[in-house]
């Protein structure tokens, strides 16, 4: 297992029955750590408003709304992913922070947090494969957050993306080569 600081930390609400409480309400707190063990869902760590810090709330107890009571299972569209790897890394991309994004088969929409949370050593083919999913936060009335991968994502960009632009049907391939130092 292993752990990693977020870049910054986040603000949220965590659904109370994740606590243990019977009360369907929410308690504040400051998100700033993930964890897992391969094959578990993103697990965060969270310091509540009550001095209590929980390190091992699943991604979809936690919102930026008071009112989200989302539950789930582990399959839920906040955590679709489990771990991939025994390291993990939550980077910080600028550039993606605050970009607004879909989700490539719905018409829901989210705001990038500008963090990637990465996996590495686990699920790959070769060693040098990861897995990067982009921790966004959805565009509602909840403000849930959920993981998606790159080719389930379509960012918009007013300055550089163009609105007739299709990426997801322009015949992109995967990316099977992988370039090294030239000999």
């Amino acid at each position: 297992m292993n752990h990693a600081p977020l870049p910054y930390p986040i603000y949220v609400y965590v659904n109370n029955v994740f606590l243990g409480l019977e009360d369907k309400g929410a308690t504040r707190g400051l998100w700033h750590g993930v964890h897992s063990r391969l094959g578990q869902e993103l697990m965060c760590h969270v310091m509540l408003e009550t001095g209590a810090h929980w390190s091992g709330l699943p991604l979809r107890a936690l919102a930026t709304k008071p009112d989200a009571h989302r539950t789930g299972d582990q399959g839920d569209a906040a955590s679709k992913w489990g771990a991939m790897g025994e390291r993990l890394t939550a980077t910080l991309m600028p550039y993606l922070e605050g970009l607004v994004c879909s989700d490539q088969g719905e018409n829901v929409w989210y705001r990038h947090t500008g963090i990637v949370i990465d996996w590495v050593d686990g699920w790959a083919k070769v060693p040098a494969e990861h897995k990067p999913l982009h921790l966004l936060k959805e565009e509602d009335e909840y403000g849930y957050f959920v993981l998606m991968t790159n080719n389930m994502v379509a960012f918009n960009d007013d300055h550089l993306i163009k609105p007739g632009a299709k990426p997801f049907e322009a015949g992109y391939k995967r990316g099977e080569k992988a370039y090294w130092e030239a000999e």
